[in-house]
């Protein structure tokens, strides 16, 4: 394994020389459980008990094959910068059970300087390690999630944020659905190769916030579907190494504020194997270049306003919430013209279609303004995690919990304001707030951290629209109340108490380029190895 620890060595270097890593604080915790490395299968791992503090002093944290390990609702792990990188390496099974007010969260420790390895599926040969995860935030790592071949995998309704690489995918077929990938360099890197043949579905996801790529194809076949790809780099990348070529379907979503909304890279690669991209019943909005494809002559390009061939396809406001807040509002364009294929829950776990159609995008927007989630509570207390309902011209949108925003009122001014909406991702008043509270607060409730005192957060004045408390954008920064909000901003730590990841995706983006290399380096040693 010399070859993995040359390679996360090497991460972490450049991520420190790239300034990848934040050195802000989420505040102080007591880690009541300290595993230095070593196998835990067989272990349960509970609320009550943590959080665990994973020193990595004795290596790897593994769940051997045969094995497995089981992390309840509720429970924070937190891992330590070690050199190398400590990682929860996979060969058995992980099985992660949050819910929406109690996420399971797996990232660096606050005192951390660097990042730690992430989650890595490891099968033995002949092996299928497997990883069942829901209701989790996985973040600050540098491959968050690693998947080769072998392995069998369920991610839904959970997030992956303030990582080198969200989700790294080398072999095999997998399917995340309801996910939330943000404010990584790269979202979702899927790379093939002469060995490897990876497919991957995409839907009812966000993708948001990806410095360099927010979907990464390299000899790959990947449909997104009902998807939000909202202000990265590049929405979607889409390149060849060998054949068979790459395939890429976009369905049902909407790519808004990215700087090259779809980038095909032909110089030379068509010539290895085809690429096929198709997009069809999405919308386009705010891109710098809706399609940009690099050929031998030059770029071609599609400017803002002009559509991606494709049935279906526009270019129209699809009308958010806010620039923060992805979800539609009444008279958005994107409401009930999907079409089909489509998922069967949007990203808040709502039932789709909820109108007389399927939706754009990765949320529905419910006619009758009806929110999926509870109120929230005072500071420390569990909110119930859905995100409140868009209200009708005088309706008003149920509170969301402590993972989501506030209720959303109606659109008639003084008719309908938010009701006890909780913290917008749990970023400010909520989990990634500070910890100084420990454990009686409760990781749903946010720990009464220093960073964000109020978790709950009251209810917006009525006509709000965007009621209780937003939380700021990236662990503990100062929120910023969309217009007309009936919210208050929550004050918190620093801004970007992410990754703290300021690359910009200029096309070869160095670190990009630098993580495929290791990626190709180290698959090519393991592959020797088996």
């Amino acid at each position: 394994m010399s070859h993995v620890n040359r390679s996360f060595r090497a991460v972490s270097m450049v991520a420190a020389v790239l300034g990848l890593v934040s050195t802000t604080s989420i505040g102080s915790a007591r880690a009541d459980v300290t595993i230095d490395g070593g196998d835990v299968g067989g272990q349960i791992w509970t609320a009550g008990q943590g959080p665990y503090h994973v020193t990595g002093k004795g290596g790897d944290v593994t769940i051997p094959v045969g094995k497995e390990l089981r992390i309840e609702a509720g429970t924070v792990v937190l891992f330590s910068d070690a050199t190398p990188a400590t990682k929860l390496s996979v060969a058995g099974t992980l099985i992660v059970e949050g819910t929406a007010a109690g996420p399971v969260v797996l990232q660096a420790a606050p005192d951390a300087t660097g990042l730690w390895g992430g989650i890595w599926a490891g099968p033995s040969t002949g092996n299928t390690s497997k990883i069942v995860m829901t209701g989790a935030v996985v973040r600050k790592g540098a491959f968050c999630l690693w998947l080769p071949r072998n392995t069998q995998v369920a991610l839904t309704q959970t997030t992956i944020e303030s990582c080198t690489v969200g989700i790294t995918v080398e072999d095999g077929t997998y399917a995340f659905d309801g996910i939330t990938v943000q404010r990584n360099v790269t979202g979702i890197d899927v790379q093939g190769g002469p060995f490897d043949n990876p497919m991957v579905t995409v839907a009812d996801s966000v993708i948001s916030g990806n410095t360099s790529r927010g979907v990464n194809a390299l000899s790959a076949a990947v449909k997104i579907v009902n998807c939000t790809i909202d202000g990265n780099g590049t929405g979607v990348n889409v390149s060849n190494i060998s054949a068979p070529g790459s395939n890429v379907s976009v369905v049902g979503s909407i790519l808004s504020n990215n700087a090259r909304a779809v980038d095909i890279d032909e110089l030379g690669a068509a010539t290895v194997a085809p690429i096929t991209v198709t997009a069809s019943s999405t919308t386009f909005w705010a891109n710098t270049y809706n399609r940009q494809v690099r050929k031998q002559s030059g770029y071609e390009r599609l400017g803002p306003t002009e559509a991606v061939p494709g049935d279906g396809n526009g270019v129209a406001d699809p009308k958010y919430v806010s620039a923060t807040d992805l979800h539609l509002t009444p008279g958005s364009p994107c409401v009930d013209s999907a079409g089909p294929p489509g998922g069967t829950q949007d990203r808040d776990g709502r039932p789709r279609p909820l109108g007389a159609a399927l939706d754009r995008g990765a949320y529905e927007l419910d006619p009758d303004g009806v929110g999926a989630g509870g109120a929230g509570g005072a500071a420390g207390g569990a909110g119930a995690g859905g995100h409140g309902g868009v209200g009708g011209t005088s309706g008003s949108g149920a509170g969301g919990g402590s993972m989501a925003d506030g209720g959303r009122g109606g659109v008639a001014p003084g008719s309908g304001g938010g009701a006890g909406g909780g913290a917008r991702g749990g970023e400010s008043g909520g989990i990634f707030g500070g910890m100084s509270g420990g454990r009686p607060g409760g990781i749903s409730g946010g720990m009464s951290g220093s960073a964000g005192a109020a978790a709950g957060g009251g209810a917006g004045p009525a006509g709000g629209a965007a009621g209780g408390t937003i939380g700021g954008p990236a662990g503990g920064g100062a929120g910023r109340a969309p217009s007309g909000s009936g919210g208050r901003v929550a004050t918190g730590a620093p801004a970007d108490g992410g990754c703290g990841c300021t690359v910009t995706d200029s096309g070869s983006q160095p670190l990009a380029l630098l993580s495929a290399a290791l990626l190709l380096a180290l698959r090519s040693r393991r592959k020797k190895d088996d």
